[in-house]
């Protein structure tokens, strides 16, 4: 009769891999975690009625630099139209107010700064900074990749696949 062991091994094989995969991503999504942010900007609408009404748009950032003086976050500005008005929400909750050092109207990234004399000291030295990776070395379409992030205000999503192009120009 016909043997389906080989079936058996090929499905223990297969949760073996997820299983390393699933652990690793798990892994990096808690190290990269304390890493994440949300930043929330706040302009001032006039509505049909000629009444003032606030405008609160938000996206996900992550931490990318410290120093003595500064903690520096990478986010998408152009999620945060018209703001003048900006606040950065740590992987905690604690709120602190931060502003725009430069963009980049090419990507819609931008960079913004939080004051390192908000913190107490021992909070500012456990914000964690992003390993980010060189772009330019991940020219094998194919690779895998992680993305991290948190999208509507929700913390520690993750989300993996592979490359499927490089060095391709994207415009807004």
């Amino acid at each position: 009769l016909y043997n389906p062991s080989w079936i058996t091994n090929y499905l223990q094989l297969a949760l073996k891999t997820y299983q390393v995969i699933y652990d690793q991503l798990y892994q990096i999504s808690t190290e990269a975690s304390g890493s994440l942010v949300v930043v929330e900007g706040m302009s001032q609408k006039t509505d049909w009625f000629q009444n003032q009404v606030e405008n609160i748009n938000e996206t996900s950032g992550v931490i990318v630099a410290k120093n003595e003086l500064q903690v520096y976050i990478v986010a998408d500005l152009n999620s945060l139209p018209d703001a003048n008005n900006y606040t950065v929400t740590f992987h905690d909750g604690t709120i602190r107010k931060a502003s725009v050092q430069g963009s980049d109207p090419n990507t819609g990234l931008a960079v913004f700064t939080v004051p390192t004399s908000s913190f107490e000291r021992e909070y500012w030295e456990k914000l964690r900074v992003m390993v980010l990776g060189n772009s330019n070395a991940m020219n094998v379409v194919g690779r895998p990749v992680v993305a991290v992030g948190s999208p509507l205000g929700q913390s520690g999503s993750i989300c993996y696949g592979i490359v499927t192009s490089n060095q391709q120009l994207v415009t807004y």
